[in-house]
């Protein structure tokens, strides 16, 4: 790891755990209510026999006695709800449904108790009494309870978050709430991200804390040259154009194709990696044949006899690269004649002066090709010549 990534992630931890202590600084200083005792009333029979209350399930429900003057508080409970409300002199009569794990209490004055986390559980005609100490502005002595706060951030921040396998609710990313001191389980979960869990120990000491998953999808994109504009099929599935960039992608093999007008279907398979943009670059070709530009070939020959001075030139155009081939003796000038013989074949006789050799070629009338492998094609406007007749066949006399 670079010097600049520490650096980095350094600072990413360190403004996280910033903003999470001003969070829980600030959530303690605006909620002045506390719970600073919950116990369970044995000997209290309202719940039972004095003033019984049923819930819809036909159950009786336990009561929770909130010893407090403040008559304007509101309460919050979790899924579960609340069957009724009492104002009683110095009191306020809750009845709930046994099972309930939690309550925020909330006032418009004094702030917002949010997600206390009853540390017993609510059994069925069954009475506890909560005592609240609400203060007004002025510093008060920390009630000494069997609670803690505590608070945790997850990230993303639209994930689920699970304490003791019971979801609660969270508000603008963080989850803020008062729970008996001891051993809680949490569990943080979110669409396409790998789930975290474990263990928290609440002590003495507030717990703030943050839960960053490790995401299961990543990115593609995709490009096509020479042009763009391409159609892409994932999985053949169209699913746009090139330039191509995908939003999140489990994590898994795709098939890619892009199509496009003039040009040859490409095909090509991606696999996408966890937090990893996977690129692909497709090279097009196009189904129109290019034309093949024209070359000229320019060729001209001087030769020279003690009884005469000959010359000539080829003009010609070719669509492809060509090769020419020729040979000419040094051991002086030759005349050729190109006769007819019994078998119906063209043959040339050349006879040389002053060191001279004679060259034998026998020509197919029908095919053009001859009988021999040392010359493959004899092209009659190579050179300068003139024509004559052999048996109603033509004869070509070619000067050297």
């Amino acid at each position: 790891m670079t010097n600049r990534k520490v650096t980095k992630w350094l600072s990413i931890k360190l403004l996280l755990v910033i903003s999470l202590f001003f969070a829980a600084t600030a959530t303690e200083a605006q909620n002045k209510i506390q719970v600073t005792s919950f116990n369970r009333m044995e000997t209290d029979v309202t719940a039972r026999i004095t003033a019984p209350q049923r819930d819809q399930n036909g159950e009786v429900c336990a009561l929770i006695r909130i010893v407090t003057t403040e008559k304007d508080l509101m309460f919050e409970p979790d899924a579960l709800g609340i069957v009724s409300r009492e104002n009683k002199p110095g009191e306020i009569w809750l009845y709930i449904p046994r099972g309930a794990r939690r309550i925020s209490i909330m006032h418009d004055k004094f702030g917002v108790l949010r997600n206390y986390f009853y540390p017993d559980i609510i059994e069925k005609a069954t009475v506890y009494e909560m005592e609240i100490q609400i203060g007004d502005g002025t510093q008060q002595t920390p009630a000494n309870t069997n609670t803690q706060l505590i608070v945790m951030r997850p990230d993303p921040a639209t994930a689920d978050i699970y304490i003791d396998d019971e979801k609660v609710p969270t508000e603008n990313g963080l989850f803020t709430a008062t729970m008996k001191k001891g051993t809680h389980t949490y569990r943080v979960e979110s669409p396409m991200y790998a789930p975290e869990a474990g263990i928290i120990d609440l002590g003495s000491e507030q717990k703030i804390m943050s839960v960053t998953l490790k995401p299961r999808f990543g990115y593609l994109e995709i490009f096509s040259l020479p042009e763009q504009d391409a159609k892409v099929y994932i999985n053949n599935e169209l699913a746009g154009q090139t330039p191509y960039k995908s939003d999140r992608m489990p994590l898994q093999e795709y098939r890619i194709r892009i199509e496009k007008d003039f040009f040859f279907p490409m095909d090509s398979t991606v696999t996408i990696f966890a937090g990893k943009t996977s690129s692909l670059t497709f090279k097009m070709k196009s189904t129109i044949k290019p034309k093949e530009p024209r070359r000229t070939l320019v060729m001209a020959e001087v030769g020279y006899h003690p009884s005469q001075i000959s010359f000539g030139a080829m003009v010609g155009i070719v669509s492809k690269n060509g090769a020419y081939l020729r040979f000419r003796s040094d051991f002086g000038s030759a005349s050729t004649e190109l006769e007819c013989d019994d078998t119906g074949a063209y043959a040339i006789k050349q006879q040389t002066e002053n060191h001279s050799f004679p060259v034998t070629v026998l020509i197919d009338k029908q095919s053009g090709r001859n009988s021999h492998h040392e010359i493959t094609q004899v092209k009659h406007n190579l050179y300068p010549c003139r024509m004559g007749t052999c048996n109603n066949q033509h004869i070509l006399k070619v000067f050297v």
